[in-house]
């Protein structure tokens, strides 16, 4: 006997194939079920931890949920209560930045910040990991350039990164932060250091954007261990791109850690200038304006 078939039109169909068919309609049917019945699982898992204040979880399942019913709103509704509720120590995502590599897609997403000190209303924040790479000062940078009034990195941050990295009402709830020049003197540290009268005199500026100095990077992390950053692929891939111009190659940019910008100078009793500088080991130490290290931006931002 032949195998059945069903004739209609120009299209023959034999029994076996009509079975096939049917079996893998019914399994597409239960994995996009089970799909779904996963993604509502843990949509109402993500409301609850909302509601209980674990916004850390909750902004974990939200993110994985991405575009299931109103997943995006509830992602922006736990920010601001991450925001709202900040404490030191925690953290929470503010504006957006890039993270993979040029060789692969350059996607923008949350930057993860720590909680440095909250006061007045506002929360003091770094950015979790060195996000990008820059150098002090352009080339044939005079002593002028320096100071962190006048650096390409301080330019870099408030005029480029600032427009990048933030929407319109992001930047509108990120304070006007005076900075006020390294008080310490790091004689202790620098033997060779300058006292705070002899230095050259630096000026207090306004900046929305900025780097911690050596004092702040000493108070908000007291430790080695704890001044130890990692990097984005993104700062990775951008510190290959300035290595070259450095005239010598690196060995440690495929490091778990990576070195970043203070703003504190040191000057000399033999007339050097340096830029202090936190090493891959965590280690604060100085260097020469001219290298270049990651950045770990910091921010007052607005709770409400």
């Amino acid at each position: 006997m032949g195998e059945k078939t069903y004739k209609g039109g120009y299209i023959t169909v034999t029994k076996k194939a009509l079975k096939i068919t049917l079996i893998v309609v019914v399994s597409l049917a239960v994995i996009i079920g089970a799909f779904l019945l996963v993604n509502l699982y843990n949509y109402k898992k993500a409301v609850k931890l909302l509601k209980n204040g674990q916004y850390e979880e909750a902004y974990d399942l939200f993110t994985i949920l991405k575009g299931f019913k109103d997943s995006p709103e509830k992602l922006v509704e736990v920010k601001k209560a991450m925001l709202k509720n900040a404490q030191p120590g925690q953290r929470i995502y503010f504006g957006s930045y890039y993270t993979g590599s040029d060789k692969e897609y350059r996607e923008m997403k949350d930057i993860a910040w720590i909680v440095l000190e909250v006061k007045d209303g506002k929360a003091m924040l770094i950015s979790e990991k060195n996000i990008d790479y820059e150098f002090w000062g352009k080339e044939n940078f005079n002593d002028q350039m320096l100071s962190w009034e006048d650096s390409f990195l301080r330019n870099g941050l408030n005029n480029i990164f600032l427009f990048k990295a933030f929407s319109d009402e992001e930047i509108a709830k990120i304070a006007d932060t005076v900075v006020v020049p390294d008080e310490e003197t790091h004689v202790d540290r620098f033997a060779d250091a300058l006292n705070k009268d002899e230095r050259v005199k630096e000026n207090e500026v306004v900046d929305k954007v900025f780097v911690l100095s050596m004092s702040e990077a000493m108070k908000y992390f007291p430790t080695d261990e704890s001044r130890k950053s990692e990097p984005t692929e993104y700062a990775i891939q951008q510190n290959r791109y300035m290595e070259p111009a450095l005239f010598h190659t690196v060995d440690l940019i495929h490091d778990e850690t990576h070195s970043w910008w203070l703003r504190t100078r040191i000057d000399t009793v033999n007339d050097e200038h340096f830029i202090c500088y936190v090493e891959d080991s965590g280690r604060i130490v100085r260097g020469s304006a001219g290298n270049n290290h990651a950045l770990r931006p910091v921010i007052w931002v607005s709770m409400e």
